[in-house]
């Protein structure tokens, strides 16, 4: 498999990692690495690892999204999960 060159659209700041053992880990080497087989959880990740670092997008709401993909998760496996109110979440028409 051969890997993506990397280009700044897809790969802006706010989803750089952090480096570990030497070398720079990227949220979507984390998504692929651990989630790869379960979308809920591949974007709670992703919203977990850039919150407080999208420009303009608050830590709050980065944390609503990934709780909303955590809820989702749940919900498609046929649990049961309440949203606390006034939570800030991720709604799918943003």
């Amino acid at each position: 498999m051969t890997t993506p060159q990397k280009h700044k659209a897809h790969n802006p700041d706010h989803y750089r990692g952090a480096v570990i053992n030497g070398k720079p880990v990227q949220v979507v080497d984390i998504m692929e690495a651990y989630f790869l087989h379960d979308a809920h959880l591949s974007q709670a990740c992703k919203y977990m690892l850039r919150a407080g670092k999208k420009r303009g997008q608050s830590y709050l709401k980065d944390v609503g999204k990934a709780l909303w993909w955590l809820a989702r998760a749940i919900w498609f496996r046929d649990g049961t999960v309440v949203l606390p109110p006034k939570v800030e979440v991720f709604q799918p028409d943003e």
